[in-house]
């Protein structure tokens, strides 16, 4: 299947997942692209200075506003290598009622402002594709105030890149995903059947309850137009029959979809039972 067109709304956010672009948000609250029609429009570099109509940069992070769709609202938080050293150059994306998109700055810091209350999709990349770090994708829900998010994201290593046909396959170990590659609808410029997972024990921050397990899924953002089995190795010797939840991030609704139970196997080898609709970010919970 080819990749899907975006709809203009999220064209933001489709944008930077595929290609890396720094995009931009007109008043409407309608993201385009970079070159594209806009009364409010602004691109930037990793720790370069400006302010423009309805934009405004400060630390290294640029963020581009919608007089139409603000609030009173606001998020930081840091982008950390797994030695603990700050990440200077990652783009942040932030996506729900609008998209707004930025680079953390020489301290690793981030933040947006003036954003309404809702459901927000944070997506982290290394555009420069120089450390070969897995993208992350976490959800976060905005209140009336600020939101310093309780711990930093740490970029880790994405696992190998596969060519995959179809079938069940260990996209990472102790992961298997039952594909489909002719039912994926992939993001924009996302090559047409490789795919790449990487477990993690450096959980991004605002996940939907206590994580045993968190994966990052490749190419992020394919939607599968039918349900996706997993099956997880048992590595944390939990009883047979003992149930789970598993969550996964979609950025285009910016919510924790449901991902059913997985339950424990009466041989206690495995985890069943759950299914994706996309890859992205996947947590199983207690």
């Amino acid at each position: 299947m080819p990749a899907r067109e975006p709809a203009p709304s999220r064209l933001c956010a489709f944008l930077v997942l595929a290609l890396g672009c720094a995009a931009s948000t007109s008043d409407t609250g309608v993201s385009t692209a970079a070159g594209s029609a806009s009364t409010s429009a602004t691109s930037s570099t990793p720790g370069s200075t400006s302010t423009t109509a309805g934009t405004s940069t400060t630390g290294g992070t640029t963020t581009s506003s919608s007089t139409a769709i603000t609030g009173t609202a606001a998020v930081s938080g840091a982008v950390i290598d797994t030695d603990g050293a700050p990440v200077e150059g990652m783009l942040i994306t932030f996506c729900g009622p609008i998209c707004r998109n930025g680079y953390t700055a020489t301290d690793g810091s981030f933040s947006f402002t003036e954003l309404p209350a809702a459901g927000w999709a944070l997506h982290v990349n290394d555009i420069t594709k120089k450390h070969g770090w897995a993208q992350q994708l976490t959800i976060v829900t905005l209140e009336d105030t600020a939101l310093e998010l309780e711990r930093p994201f740490v970029m880790v290593e994405q696992g190998s890149n596969r060519r995959i046909s179809g079938g069940v396959v260990e996209i990472v170990d102790g992961l298997r995903l039952e594909l489909d590659p002719a039912a994926l609808e992939l993001p924009f410029g996302a090559e047409e059947g490789i795919f790449a997972g990487t477990a993690t024990d450096h959980y991004p921050p605002s996940l939907p309850g206590e994580a045993l397990a968190v994966w990052f899924l490749s190419p992020m953002d394919a939607v599968s137009e039918i349900p996706i089995p997993v099956e997880i190795d048992n590595d944390w010797g939990l009883a047979p029959g003992e149930e789970l939840q598993l969550y996964e991030a979609s950025l285009l609704e910016a919510a924790w979809l449901d991902a059913g139970m997985v339950t424990v196997s009466d041989d206690g080898s495995v985890l069943a039972g759950g299914a994706l609709t996309t890859l992205s970010t996947m947590v199983l919970v207690r």
